[in-house]
Order: C-alpha cells, then structure tokens, then sequence
C-alpha cells in the first residue's frame, strides 16, 4: 500500500533504527496506521515519543535554545521564508540570521532556492520526526504527555498532519522521485539537471506556487522541461491544469523559453478517473504507484 509507506514515511523518514523502537507490526492500511501512531510517536510510553528532543538536545549544542526550538516550530507550521520565520518567532529578520545559518549548516532546516531566483529561499525541515514533532506533537503536548489513549488526540491533530506534514514531505518525495528515480524520457529530456520549487508572480500582487520544476538536458541544451503541482488527496481536474497553463504562459512571457515545457501533476491517489474534460497534449500524470515503482503509464 503505497499511500501507507508514504505516510509512515512522513513521520520516520525511513531510519533504520525506528523499526527497533516501534512497537507493534507494521500498519497495512488507514486502521492498523492510526493504531501504530498512536502506540509509537504518541504513546508517551513509547522510545518515539521524545526522539525529537532527544536529537535536538544531542545534535543541536546551543546557547539559546529556545529560538532555535521556535524557529524549528515556525517553519514545521508553513512559515518558510526568512520574514514570516521572523515574524512567527517575533524576532526582526536580522536577529535570527545567525540562527538560521547554524540550523541550515547543522543540516536540520536546509535553505531551499526557488528555481527561478536565489532571492526568494525557503527553509524547509529535513527530519520528518521533527516536523512531525513540531506540527502535530508539539500543540497537544500537555495532552499526550498525561494521556494513555491518544486516539482523540490523533482524530484531533488530522488537519495538520495532511497540511503540515503529509502535504510538504509528498512534495519533496515528488521532487526526490523526479530527481533521482525518473527515467528523463518521462520529461522528453536527456537528462535531468535541476529540480526545485518556485513561486512565479503572475502580475501585481498574485502569485502561483509551482511544487516541481524540472530543468533538463533537450538536444544539448538545458531548458524548462516541465512544471508541476503535487496534490495528495485530489485527482487531476481541469482547473489544476488551466492554471499551470496560466502559470506557463506567465513565464513565457517573462522570457523564459517554455516550447519544450510539459504540464505535471503528481498524486498521491492511484491513477484512476483522470482528467475529466479535455487533456492538453502533454500533460504528465505521476500518481503514487508510478513513484513507488511502477511502470508509468502513457500520460
């Protein structure tokens, strides 16, 4: 079941070591996963329930503690960019630059560029545990510490484990999967080159977060070969697609040469209905079994 090795994913980040401090078999499906959360990340009883801090306390030597803990807080919660960082710690952004240079160098919240320009950086958490910690964990601390059924409190903590924990980690598993694990044909390329994300300003004040953009090697030249946006619970409409062709367009007539850039939309849903509508030519469908491993199909 690819959706649940996705979410466990999520918290562990697969090291080896979790599989001889969790308790019980390993989940099966959406019943046996609630249950194993429950008896390791948030039994208090469990070696999992502080591994964060203990990490944290080990890796992390610092004098100041409790910015760098807030920072880490901030940026598990969506703050992501060096002001809204700032702002969630209440901190000016020259305060915390220090801290964050420590956080980036330690390897605990790399500095991510977006594609198109290195002023607009992203801070993003690499250990899934400590993002879990701090998204779902921290927030109800006080309950799962004096609690021996977590149950409600995992029912409770839902919201923000698919928006702040399962959202951000299938995207960077979408961004791994294209970087490391695609075969470049899938993206009419030679070779894949680069991949990250970007924010694009489409005039004024709106702007589009694109999740994967992949540039890659087409007949010896290194062009924009696709943009993508993640989704983990929807299937592909005809709105996802009308903006990502509003979003090329946009770049198009920044100057970007887009004639050899395809349409991507990855799924954490098993390719099924698919687009309902007209699909444009070129439009790339990646659903959950194609990350783990299964043969793509031809869209």
């Amino acid at each position: 079941n690819e959706r649940i090795a996705a979410q466990l994913f999520a918290i562990t980040g697969g090291t080896p070591a979790y599989r001889t401090l969790a308790r019980g078999g390993a989940p099966h499906d959406e019943r046996s996963f609630a249950r194993w959360v429950c008896s390791n990340p948030l039994s208090s009883s469990s070696p999992l329930f502080r591994e964060a801090h203990y990490l944290l306390t080990e890796d992390l030597d610092v004098r100041d503690p409790l910015v760098y803990n807030s920072i880490l807080s901030a940026a598990a919660t969506g703050s992501t960019t060096r002001t809204a960082i700032a702002t969630q710690v209440g901190r000016k952004v020259t305060d915390i630059a220090h801290h964050l240079s420590v956080l980036e160098s330690t390897g605990y919240l790399p500095k991510v560029d977006d594609a198109f320009s290195t002023r607009k950086p992203r801070w993003h958490i690499a250990d899934q545990i400590i993002r879990f910690d701090r998204a779902v964990m921290k927030p109800a601390w006080s309950r799962l510490s004096t609690t021996n059924d977590p149950a409600p409190t995992w029912e409770l903590q839902q919201g923000a484990f698919r928006s702040q924990v399962l959202g951000p980690q299938f995207k960077d598993m979408c961004r791994d999967w294209v970087q490391s694990h695609a075969d470049p044909s899938r993206f009419n390329a030679e070779a894949i080159t680069r991949v990250a994300p970007a924010v694009v300003s489409m005039g004024g004040r709106d702007q589009a977060e694109i999740d994967v953009v992949v540039f890659g090697v087409v007949a010896g030249r290194t062009m924009l070969v696709s943009i993508g946006e993640c989704k983990w619970s929807e299937t592909v409409t005809p709105a996802h697609v009308a903006r990502l062709e509003r979003v090329r367009s946009r770049l198009g007539a920044s100057g970007i040469d887009v004639s050899r850039t395809s349409l991507a939309f990855y799924s954490g849903q098993r390719r099924g209905t698919g687009v309902r509508g007209d699909t444009p030519a070129g439009l790339k469908h990646v659903d959950i079994a194609e990350i783990y491993g299964a043969p793509a199909d031809s869209a």
